[in-house]
């Protein structure tokens, strides 16, 4: 990030707090193409840049994803003019979203497009969405389109495909935002996500929105989970469209346009200002309260494969005494292929960590995966466990990655209310 005066604005409005804002109510007009259940078609096409001229008291401002972010009427334009009212600033908007574009495209360029990545890495803001053009194809064969038949996509519920796309997403998940991290710090730049909403043919396909439904939501709540590692703010753009349940229609409430993807001048509106109320603060994982836990976790005493997994170890290497002792989990895998991606889906339903002074329980999630290429085998695993005895009204959140033994612990131990 550039040092430049805007900084100590953002971090100025943060502290102030933001006024009232307005609501949009011009549901837009009804696109009449024919409908689809993902993003455009993919291209090679370069996305149009709209950067202002770049000045040295201009606030730099780059957006990635897809056509969710810039088709009319865009997403991203509509939150730099909320930027440009809320900190007075000339806004210079470096546009890198792409239409239709893959998961695996999207990381590629944060790995190796030197444009991206010197934009990132010079930002003040950021505002992102990962993309998931990959799951068109499942889509179209769950819903029978182009004359295809449901039952290809596999599994009991006919959503094995579905499945497997999503599996594969949460895996690199984990990777866009460890990468996005190196290029540009939370701590000093104001990263700001959004998730998404269910695609649909249209306003009436309540059957497709409740049988995809919870495969969505599951992949928009790890989006979460990882971004609050990093301290990055998400706006929760599935649960205000969808509604309490999941199984809302958002073209019903005037928030999609006829095709069944693309925003209306309402939602557009709807989802800039979710993102304008995440504020402008930088992160701050530490507090007076939270005491940061490092280390690592050798090989299990015991593991033994199968569904489910058992793992036992004792006498862990971490920072903190706390959290030491006799690990216990109960592990349940899940696994997807997806060309050269392999994506195991991890389910902890019990774990506990067992010591002198009490017990931490809870539960964990995560993902494996494996590639044609280097690293082969990668470990991420989500935990979240509250103490008892001495430790009651703690609790121990955090990550367990790795390759090979021994993987990495990054976490932190924290009050809880109640």
């Amino acid at each position: 990030m550039r040092t430049t005066r805007y900084w100590t604005i953002l971090i100025g409005v943060a502290m102030l707090g933001l006024g009232g804002c307005a609501n949009g109510t011009d549901p837009g007009a009804s696109a009449t193409t024919a409908v689809t259940p993902t993003t455009q078609e993919p291209t090679t096409e370069a996305p149009t840049t709209t950067a202002s001229e770049s000045t040295d008291d201009s606030l730099i401002y780059v957006v990635m994803g897809n056509s969710l972010l810039f088709s009319t009427p865009a997403v991203m334009h509509a939150y730099r003019d909320i930027l440009e009212q809320d900190l007075g600033a000339a806004i210079d908007m470096r546009d890198h979203t792409v239409p239709g574009q893959f998961t695996a495209d999207f990381l590629r360029k944060l790995h190796t497009k030197d444009r991206l990545r010197s934009d990132l890495a010079e930002a003040d803001v950021i505002l992102f969405l990962i993309p998931n053009g990959e799951w068109k194809e499942p889509g179209y064969t769950i819903m029978g389109e182009e004359g295809r038949d449901p039952t290809d996509c596999g599994g009991e519920d006919g959503l094995d495909c579905l499945r497997s796309v999503t599996a594969n997403y949460n895996g690199m998940v984990e990777l866009v935002f460890e990468e996005l991290v190196t290029l540009a710090d939370p701590s000093e730049t104001a990263v700001r996500a959004m998730d998404y909403y269910v695609f649909t043919p249209g306003e009436d396909d309540e059957a497709t929105v409740e049988r995809t439904g919870p495969l969505w939501r599951a992949s928009q709540e790890y989006v979460e989970m990882v971004a609050a590692r990093y301290g990055i703010p998400v706006a929760q753009v599935f649960d205000e469209f969808m509604g309490p349940d999941g199984t809302g229609i958002p073209e019903q409430k005037g928030l999609v346009s006829a095709d069944g993807v693309h925003t209306t001048a309402q939602g557009t509106e709807l989802i800039a200002q979710m993102i304008r109320e995440l504020g402008y603060e930088p992160a701050d994982l530490e507090s007076p309260d939270t005491v940061v836990v490092t280390g690592q976790y050798a090989a299990p005493d015991e593991y033994i494969d199968g569904d489910p997994t058992i793992i036992r170890a004792t006498d862990n290497g971490l920072s903190d005494d706390r959290v030491n002792g006799d690990y216990e989990g109960l592990m349940e895998i899940e696994i997807f292929v997806d060309g050269d991606r392999s994506t195991g889906l991890i389910t902890m339903p019990r774990v506990t960590i067992t010591n002198d002074g009490g017990t931490w329980e809870g539960t964990a999630t995560g993902v494996s995966t494996w590639t044609t290429s280097e690293p082969e085998h990668r470990h991420y695993i989500h935990h979240t466990l509250l103490g008892t005895g001495d430790y009651e009204g703690l609790q121990f959140k955090y990550l367990l990655q790795g390759i090979d033994y021994p993987w990495t612990v990054t976490g932190v131990i924290e009050r809880v209310d109640g």
